[in-house]
């Protein structure tokens, strides 16, 4: 388990080829030793890499993968299922329905959420498990929730979802990483842009590019430099597009992602 959050942390610093390495090792140990569960939770970790850099077929061709080792391991909703095991499918069909999502495929990506919540139980909150197995994966289908909606034309309803996702995390401000916590708040931040509330969202995301620089999580600071960018490249950003927190602009920030070995989009066929 150290091992596969140790790479979901490189991963999220933006240090892709590091991360994707790792990654493959660790589903070729945990596929020796017969562990789908570990399996399958570091491929999606690996298809989420692509998924970041707008490779979003890549992504789900990992995700189906993934979902392949946990249905071996025998998954369902039922109580019987190891958490672990219920933990990994839950992964894998909200990672799922975001590659869906990327690529248009809206009725597919709202069956896959539908069946993520069967497994959940239907969950309107983070519950009282434990973070990693259980917490975890309730904040991330809420993320994809809000996504969708934002995605399908239901702004209100995307803003609706991403608020309550970083209220029920604040509930739970003992547990959750600084990027889980800089993830919500960059979801909220999209979902206020689509629904024209400009000023809250420009005021939200230069706080996630602002933490997000502070603890290093460079493919977040990314990702809210270029909300900014879309809202105007104000008022936390300098001449050039530069971001203030970093004082890089927005290519810059990309071009160090690359260089870190992040997957990005080299072509039309890579989308």
């Amino acid at each position: 388990m150290q091992r596969w959050c140790t790479a979901v942390e490189t991963g999220g610093l933006g240090y892709g080829a590091a991360a994707l390495t790792a990654l493959a090792e660790l589903v070729a140990d945990a596929r020796r030793a017969g562990d789908a569960p570990m399996a399958a939770l570091a491929t999606g970790t690996a298809a989420s890499l692509y998924r970041q850099a707008g490779r979003h077929r890549d992504a789900r061709s990992l995700d189906s993968r993934a979902l392949a080792y946990v249905d071996a391991a025998g998954a369902s909703p039922s109580h019987g299922t190891s958490r672990w095991t219920r933990a990994a499918l839950v992964d894998t069909l909200v990672n799922l329905a975001a590659d869906n999502l990327g690529l248009s495929r809206f009725g597919v990506s709202h069956r896959l959420l539908e069946r993520a919540d069967v497994v959940l139980g239907r969950p309107q909150d983070l519950g009282e498990g434990p973070w990693l197995s259980d917490a975890r994966c309730r904040l991330r289908l809420l993320w994809v929730r809000a996504e969708w909606a934002l995605y399908t034309g239901d702004a209100k309803r995307a803003v609706e979802v991403a608020e309550r996702a970083q209220a029920r995390l604040t509930d739970r401000v003992e547990q959750g990483s600084a990027r889980h916590r800089i993830k919500t708040g960059l979801v909220l931040a999209a979902a206020r842009a689509g629904a024209g509330q400009t000023e809250h969202a420009r005021e939200d995301a230069s706080k996630v590019c602002e933490r997000a620089a502070e603890a290093g999580l460079l493919p977040l600071c990314w990702a809210a430099s270029l909300l900014l960018q879309g809202l105007g490249d104000a008022p936390y950003s300098g001449p050039g597009g530069q971001v203030h927190s970093t004082g890089a602009s927005v290519d810059d920030l990309h071009r160090l992602l690359v260089e870190r070995g992040m997957p990005f989009v080299t072509s039309a066929n890579d989308r």
